[in-house]
């Protein structure tokens, strides 16, 4: 069942380490390329955002070098005439910055859910996408602590 509140969501990321974040900011950005029906072989910035997370995630970058590659990016995305791949540019960005503040998952799967209203999406399908991605993380988060336990 998806998250009522704002502060539930919050909740859930506080028990997720900013790795699980940067999986669920990944797989919620993924799934809307996937609805835009657009390649990711298209986005460079998407290629190398999936790169730098996977370096990220492996112990081979820095949450210092994380910061510098969204910083690029998010520059990429102010300069962006459309608003939809503006809005993707910025999700992937903070998806890579939430190496360092895990809560810019949130901010990152926000501006993906941007994107499709931008790109003319239904707000109904928005709203459906955005209720599955609280309930992927409230599953998540309750998965990871019934382990710890």
């Amino acid at each position: 069942m998806p998250s009522k509140t704002i502060v539930d969501v919050i909740k859930y990321t506080e028990m997720l380490s900013p790795s699980e974040m940067i999986k669920w900011a990944l797989r919620n950005v993924r799934e809307v390329l996937d609805v835009l029906n657009i390649s990711y072989a298209a986005i460079p910035e998407y290629r190398e955002m999936v790169f730098y997370c996977n370096l990220f995630l492996i112990g081979k970058l820095r949450v210092e070098q994380m910061r510098q590659k969204s910083l690029l990016i998010n520059e990429k995305a102010l300069l962006e005439k459309d608003e939809a791949k503006a809005n993707l540019l910025r999700a992937f960005g903070y998806t890579l910055t939430t190496s360092d503040i895990k809560q810019h998952a949130l901010q990152a799967s926000e501006y993906a859910l941007k994107a499709l209203l931008s790109a003319n999406v239904s707000a109904e399908t928005v709203q459906k996408m955005a209720n599955k991605q609280k309930a992927d993380l409230e599953t998540l988060a309750c998965f990871i602590v019934a382990v710890d336990k």
